[in-house]
């Protein structure tokens, strides 16, 4: 199951606690605001003063969701609690987050299943390939080649026959059919017959991300284009009113109405989040307001989305986090973060 995040990976910059990468499955962030970092080649965790929650120690680490955080010590991935001790000892070939239901979808030699938290098998690795469980509760999976949805007991509601499917959100998901995309409901039937290049998620203004042709636009939850596809690049949803847009090159912002609320003048930016959005000039990043004006000047070497009341900023080769004033509030210390401890 992809998640469609087709604009492209500059926008879908590091948000603190949170990864937000092209994957089968993708991370959601830490509901106890705990932060993900990397150092002396190992992954942890820290809280927002900078102290160490989970020592570094893993390969790899996922926030925690529902109790338990995906984790990876050399090629085998588990489940570790919050003291960090193995929860589920690392067996799996690849592991992804518990959904409410109390499953979570895992990878063996041998194909993809689901366990519980026990670590015992609730459906056998009989699939080619899993997804999560949404809270219809229906999750993709695969079997020869073609994907469609079942419920936590294991039975085909919707029978495999699509090319791709995504997650279901707010009661439909995004599915490609051959080489174009669609929207389907939980009985199976199109909401949106499949006619675009790539398809996102509806935001909380019921409109969705979609392409056509090799440009961008959002479409309304008939189908229909809200925002004309005349983008090179998009961000994929409006955050406070807005989305990150590109054209020739540049980026800078649109309203729902698809005019330019900030004109394109920027390398690179991404989403609004507390008032604030990162974007660069001249190989740096910094932080706008609404209106485009430069609150935190350009420069750091990269930066992240603000989420209460921090965001994640680069300086040469380290990280760290900075306050809505630029002032750092963990010091720029860190190898990484929560992207470079996701695989």
């Amino acid at each position: 199951m992809r998640y469609m995040l087709i604009a492209v990976a500059v926008v879908l910059v590091l948000i603190v606690g949170a990864i937000i990468i092209d994957k089968d499955h993708a991370p959601r962030a830490s509901r106890d605001g705990s932060l993900i970092v990397r150092a002396d080649g190992l992954c942890g965790m820290i809280d927002k003063n900078g102290k160490w929650v989970l020592n570094p120690q893993f390969d790899a680490l996922w926030p925690f969701e529902n109790g338990l955080a995906v984790a990876r010590q050399g090629e085998r991935w588990g489940y570790v609690d919050k003291a960090g001790k193995w929860a589920i000892q690392p067996g799996f070939t690849a592991a992804y987050l518990f959904a409410d239901n109390g499953l979570a979808p895992v990878e063996t030699e041998d194909g993809a299943g689901y366990i519980d938290k026990k670590g015992e098998w609730a459906l056998k690795p009989t699939f080619e390939a899993t997804g999560d469980f949404a809270d219809n509760g229906l999750a993709a999976a695969m079997q020869a080649g073609l994907w469609g949805y079942l419920d936590k007991t294991g039975k085909w509601l919707i029978n495999p026959q699509f090319t791709e499917a995504n997650m279901f959100d707010d009661g439909r998901a995004a599915v490609q059919q051959g080489d174009r995309w669609g929207y389907i409901g939980k009985d199976g039937k199109w909401l949106v017959n499949p006619q675009f290049s790539s398809a996102g998620r509806y935001g909380d203004d019921d409109l969705a991300l979609a392409g056509f042709e090799g440009r961008y636009g959002f479409i309304d939850g008939k189908g229909v284009w809200a925002v004309n596809p005349e983008f090179d690049q998009a961000g994929e949803e409006f955050d406070d009113g807005l989305a990150p847009a590109a054209q020739g090159g540049r980026w800078g912002f649109i309203g729902t109405d698809g005019k330019w609320a900030i004109n394109p003048q920027f390398q690179y930016a991404g989403a609004f989040e507390d008032g604030l959005a990162p974007a660069a000039q001249n190989a740096r990043w910094g932080f706008i307001d609404k209106k485009g004006r430069w609150v935190i000047d350009p420069r750091f070497d990269d930066a992240g989305s603000f989420d209460d009341g921090l965001a994640l900023a680069k300086f040469g080769s380290k990280w760290g986090y900075v306050n809505k004033k630029g002032k750092w509030v963990i010091n720029p210390q860190f190898e990484g973060a929560a992207r470079d401890c996701a695989r």
